[in-house]
């Protein structure tokens, strides 16, 4: 289903005009949305990439599968400092990870970093650095979804997008709650905090626009 999908979708790239329309159309929405990252636009391209819902089903259970045993050697880390030894912690690391920050999860806002194609699905690694892409990808779906050869695409195939800040938004209050131990009487305020100058710094402000837009007071 997958190589038919993709085969429709450049077919209907060279009728009508459909791609220069497109590209009028995503350059715009680009530069609206501020999708730059390092000075240049995100996705230029035309071509997102398609992904069915039985692969989507596949990789969310085996990332739950992994997350659940990082989670187990977190959990198991902490109580027996012999384990320490065999991950291999500086001494700088292990005065961090004997920190409790109050809530259970090893790190809620990592993610796996891995690769999906046709033969594979593969792992890269586990990425602390939080979490690059999500307000990236929640504004391009908005974007391609109003391309003219998208919207001619979606009258074959059903497409639905996979937005993250409101679930990154989830997370983190889930963990603030768990600090806290009780439900906040007002709304938490957001700090995104980073090194100066970063060229992630237009997500920050993506994110930082959608935190206070669900009523979140929010700093970068």
């Amino acid at each position: 289903m997958l190589h038919r999908a993709v085969s429709l979708y450049h077919e209907l790239l060279t009728k009508g005009g459909l791609a220069e329309s497109s590209r009028a159309v995503l350059d715009e929405g680009l530069e609206r949305a501020r999708l730059i990252f390092g000075g240049r636009p995100l996705s230029p391209y035309l071509r997102p990439h398609f992904v069915t819902e039985t692969d989507f089903a596949r990789v969310t259970r085996i990332c739950e599968t992994i997350w659940s045993a990082i989670q187990k050697v977190k959990d198991a880390a902490i109580l027996d400092d012999s384990l320490l030894e065999e991950l291999g912690l500086t001494d700088k690391e292990r005065e961090l990870v004997s920190i409790d920050p109050g809530y259970r999860e090893v790190s809620p806002t990592a993610r796996l970093d891995s690769f999906l194609t046709d033969d594979a699905y593969s792992f890269v690694e586990l990425n602390g650095e939080s979490p690059a892409g999500i307000a990236y990808a929640d504004a391009a779906y908005n974007i391609f979804s109003e391309l003219p050869v998208m919207r001619r695409f979606a009258e074959t195939y059903n497409l639905r997008p996979l937005y993250g800040r409101r679930k990154m938004l989830d997370t983190l209050l889930r963990a603030h709650e768990e600090y806290a131990g009780h439900k906040p009487d007002h709304a938490p305020h957001i700090a995104i905090v980073d090194l100066k100058d970063m060229p992630t710094q237009k997500e920050f402000e993506l994110f930082k626009d959608f935190f206070e837009g669900e009523g979140y007071p929010s700093i970068i």
